[in-house]
């Protein structure tokens, strides 16, 4: 069965793996989960998740849990007593026989796995979700740090998210300040072998994605393992979300947005170790205040940084 669709074939393609990426992907890309995995999904407090709203949007948003309250009886099965954070915001669902996609990432260890599923069973308390596609990512351009997650005593509300402009002050600094976010895309036809929602992880030095209102915002990509899921997926629907957390503050922000990939940006946003650039047309930004992310003591780049551009 083929794992790359026809999107992630065509940016292969381009860049001369193609024929070297077939059988790496049909060894490395599994329809179940390893017992590592399966025993690392279930040490996770949080993780990442990529689903789409009532309009077929892809968002990025966390799935906030305790330790124990995720459990893979199988490898072919997660079960997960917790619902995805903006769902809370009453902006979209997640129901049986969605799309999601599931990223795992310990940023003490730096160690990520993802996943894509369906999911097989949804209450208001749990989400069980079917393995279609499941593999691990390189430790490259996570950010090490201690993380816990800040929230008051129970969940938010609906009221608790604010819509705010795309050049808010808040929004912009976050940006300039940012060096982690989470991009969230779909392939065009969410076929249940080879395709669906992805959900990825974006790291940089801070400031390393700039708005611009000319261009959108600008998010330098990297080397990476060549599969081009995200990217891939970009080139078949231009639809993307973003999650950034700020760490600082514990606040989540959300953003949504129409992206393309582009090789050449103007001097002023080029990026040294970027292959290529994605620009993203934002249309909404949302916030969630104190409840997130929220970093203790101080982070420590990844080395893969190293040999970037400021």
């Amino acid at each position: 069965m083929a794992v790359f669709h026809q999107g992630e074939l065509a940016l292969q393609q381009k860049a001369g793996v193609k024929d070297k990426l077939g059988p790496i992907g049909e060894a490395y890309i599994r329809d179940y989960l390893p017992l590592q995995h399966q025993q690392f999904f279930t040490q996770q407090k949080v993780l990442f998740a990529g689903l789409t709203d009532d309009q077929g949007h892809p968002w990025a948003s966390p799935i906030i849990v305790e330790q124990g309250f995720i459990q893979s009886p199988n490898p072919q099965t997660l079960v997960i007593e917790a619902r995805v954070l903006l769902e809370y915001s009453r902006r979209l669902s997640v129901d049986l026989h969605d799309h999601l996609a599931l990223l795992g990432l310990d940023f003490a260890s730096r160690r990520r796995n993802r996943l894509n599923r369906v999911v097989s069973y949804s209450s208001p308390s749990m989400l069980r979700l079917e393995v279609k596609q499941s593999f691990g990512n390189c430790p490259k351009y996570i950010q090490q740090r201690q993380v816990h997650w800040r929230n008051g005593s129970a969940m938010p509300k609906a009221e608790d998210f604010s819509e705010l402009a795309i050049d808010d002050a808040y929004v912009q600094s976050l940006i300039e300040g940012c060096d982690t976010l989470f991009i969230a895309s779909r392939s065009k036809a969410l076929a249940p072998s080879n395709g669906g929602v992805d959900v990825s992880h974006r790291g940089g030095k801070a400031g390393f994605a700039r708005y611009s209102k000319v261009l959108g915002l600008v998010i330098p990509d990297f080397s990476g393992n060549s599969f081009f899921n995200t990217l891939g997926n970009i080139y078949l629907d231009s639809r993307v979300g973003l999650y950034l957390p700020d760490f600082n503050s514990a606040n989540s922000l959300w953003l949504k947005g129409q992206a393309k990939i582009v090789t050449q940006v103007p001097r002023a946003y080029r990026y040294r170790g970027a292959q290529r650039y994605l620009l993203v047309q934002l249309e909404q930004a949302l916030r969630l205040a104190n409840q997130g992310l929220l970093q203790s003591g101080q982070s420590q780049l990844s080395p893969a940084l190293l040999d970037t551009g400021d």
